[in-house]
C-alpha cells in the first residue's frame, strides 16, 4: 500500500471505525470536539464529532495505518491506529492542550481531485478547521502560485485540454505558520458532442428504436384479436408472415398463450401508418398466462430496416440485428391499472444509423415503460426508467441510467379539446435521465417546476427556447 493510494470512505468493505473518547480541559468541554483521521500509509481523511459524553466514531482505511486527534476547538496529541481490519477502540482518551498552545492552520477535509469535460467550470474549496486567527490563502498550479488566488474558493469558468492532469495546490497561513494541502487533480474529458446529446434524447423520447424493428411482424395483426392479410397489410411493397410456422390466413385468432409470428417485409409501406417503410425479417416468440396478464416475448430482427418519414421533414433510417426480450405485466390495484413493460436488447444486438453510420451495439441494462391508468380510460402516470442500459457506439461505452415521471390527467372518452385541457393541467413531471461516458457523466436531463432543462458539459440550459 503506498502514500498515494485512495481510499473511499463510502464503500464498506474499505472502511472500518475508531471508537475513542476525547479528555477536556479547563472551561473546554469534551462534547461537540472535532476528531480527524489522517492517512499515514494511503491518502485519506475522515472528520467526526464527539458526543456528549466526550465519544466518537471516526472512519479509516481497513488494514490502514491512520493518524488520529482532535482539530477544534483545541488540538491534541497525534495517536496511531491500525493496521487492522476489524474495528479499533483507543486504550487513552485525547486530550485536548491549553488554549496557549496554537499551530498553523489544519485541513479539515482534503482537496477533491475533479473530473470534468471540457468547456465547463470546475471549483476547488480549501476546508480549513476554524480558526481564530485571521487566514490567508495562496493557490498553486504545478508548484507555481496563481495571480491573484488567494481566497478559501479557486475556479475555473471553463476548462481545456491544457487544464488536464494539472495539480493544484494551496496554502494556508496564519500568525503560527503555513500549511499546504497534498495535491489535487483535474481531469478534464472529451465535451459532449451534439450527436451525444441526441444520445440523451433518445433514451428519454425515443428509446425504442430497437423494439420498433425487432417487433415488425406485429403489423400483422389487428386489434380486434385477429390476423390480417399479409398480402393487404402494405401500401407499396410486400409482406409475407408465418404463424407457428404456417402461412397466416386473414381472419385468423390469435391463439395468444404461445406464438411464434414471423415476417418478411420488402419495402413495406404499412395502411396503417404511411410514413413508416419496413424490409427485412423479424421473429416474435410471444407466451402468456390464460388472463394475459403477463406476457413474456423474444424477439429477434436479422439485417431488418426500418424508415420512418415524418411530416415535417425529419426521417430516421436504422438497420437492427439481434434479439431482445420483453416482460409486459399487467395488474389492478385499488381501482388502477398498472402496467410494467421490461424490455432489455440481448448483449451483441446491433442497430446502424444508416444516415450516419454509426453503430450502436447494446451490452447490458434495460429499459422499464411504466403506466398507471384509471379502469375509466383515464391515463394517470407515465414513467420511462433506464436502468444501466449500457451500450457503445464507435467504441465508447454509454450508460443511461434514471427515471422520469409524467403525470397525466386525460380521459380517453372526451373529445380532443377537453383531454387537451386536461393534459394542461396535470402536475409537472419529476425526475431525471443521465448520460455517462467512459464512467464520466457529459450530461443529464432533469425536471423541475419552472420546467424541464438540459445539463450538458456543466451547463443548465432550457430544454425548449422560451418565447417572451
Amino acid at each position: 500500500m503506498t502514500r498515494f493510494s485512495t481510499w473511499n470512505a463510502d464503500k464498506v468493505v474499505d472502511t472500518i471505525f475508531v471508537n475513542g473518547c476525547v479528555t477536556g480541559i479547563g472551561d473546554v468541554s469534551s462534547s461537540r470536539v472535532a476528531v480527524r483521521s489522517s492517512g499515514i500509509d494511503y491518502s485519506g481523511l475522515a472528520t467526526a464529532t464527539t458526543n456528549s459524553e466526550g465519544k466518537f466514531r471516526v472512519a479509516i482505511r481497513r488494514n490502514g495505518l491512520a493518524s488520529i486527534s482532535t482539530a477544534y476547538p483545541r488540538r491534541s496529541a497525534a495517536v496511531r491506529a491500525g493496521p487492522s481490519a476489524t474495528d479499533i477502540t483507543l486504550d487513552a482518551c485525547l486530550t485536548l492542550s491549553p488554549a496557549s498552545e496554537k499551530s498553523a492552520p489544519v485541513f479539515f477535509a482534503p482537496l477533491l481531485s475533479m473530473v470534468a469535460p471540457a468547456g465547463s467550470p470546475v471549483a476547488f474549496y480549501a476546508l480549513v478547521v476554524f480558526d481564530e486567527e485571521a487566514l490567508r490563502y495562496q493557490w498553486f498550479r504545478n508548484g507555481r502560485a496563481i495571480d491573484g488566488a488567494t481566497q478559501s474558493i479557486y475556479r475555473l469558468p471553463v476548462v481545456t485540454s491544457a487544464d488536464d492532469q494539472a495539480q493544484f495546490t494551496v496554502t494556508v497561513t496564519n500568525s503560527f505558520g503555513s500549511t499546504t494541502s497534498p495535491a489535487a487533480t483535474l481531469s478534464v474529458t472529451a465535451a459532449a458532442t451534439l450527436l451525444e446529446l441526441d444520445y440523451l434524447f433518445k433514451m428519454l423520447f425515443s428509446p425504442f428504436d430497437l423494439s420498433a424493428v425487432t417487433s415488425a411482424p406485429l403489423n400483422l395483426f389487428e386489434s380486434n384479436g385477429k390476423w390480417l392479410d399479409p398480402a393487404a397489410v402494405c401500401r407499396t411493397g410486400t409482406a409475407t408472415g408465418l404463424l407457428n410456422g404456417q402461412p397466416i390466413a386473414a381472419g385468423t385468432e390469435t391463439s395468444g398463450f404461445n406464438q411464434v409470428v414471423s415476417g418478411t417485409f420488402d419495402k413495406c409501406v404499412t395502411r396503417d401508418d404511411p410514413t413508416i417503410e419496413l424490409s427485412g425479417f423479424s421473429t416474435v416468440n410471444e407466451t402468456s398466462n390464460s388472463e394475459f396478464t403477463v406476457l413474456d416475448a423474444t424477439r429477434r430482427a436479422d439485417n431488418f430496416r426500418r424508415i420512418s418519414r415524418q411530416g415535417n421533414g425529419q426521417v430516421t433510417d436504422v438497420t437492427g440485428n439481434g434479439s431482445e426480450k420483453s416482460t409486459s405485466t399487467i395488474s389492478t390495484v385499488n381501482g388502477l391499472e398498472i402496467a410494467i413493460n421490461v424490455s432489455a436488447p440481448l448483449p451483441g444486438a446491433t442497430l446502424r444509423n444508416n444516415l450516419t453510420g454509426e453503430v450502436t451495439q447494446f451490452i447490458s441494462g434495460d429499459t422499464v415503460l411504466g403506466s398507471t391508468e384509471i379502469i375509466s380510460g383515464k391515463l394517470a402516470t407515465l414513467t420511462i426508467e433506464q436502468r444501466s442500459r449500457t451500450f457503445t457506439i464507435g467504441g465508447v461505452r454509454y450508460v443511461a441510467n434514471g427515471l422520469v415521471s409524467f403525470p397525466s390527467v386525460t380521459d380517453y372518452q372526451l373529445p380532443g379539446p377537453e383531454q387537451l385541457r386536461l393534459l394542461n393541467s396535470a402536475p409537472v413531471p419529476t425526475g431525471q435521465l443521465s448520460l455517462t461516458r467512459n464512467g464520466f457523466q457529459i450530461g443529464r436531463i432533469f425536471f423541475t417546476a419552472e420546467g424541464p432543462f438540459v445539463e450538458i458539459n456543466g451547463v443548465v440550459k432550457p430544454m425548449f427556447s422560451r418565447t417572451p
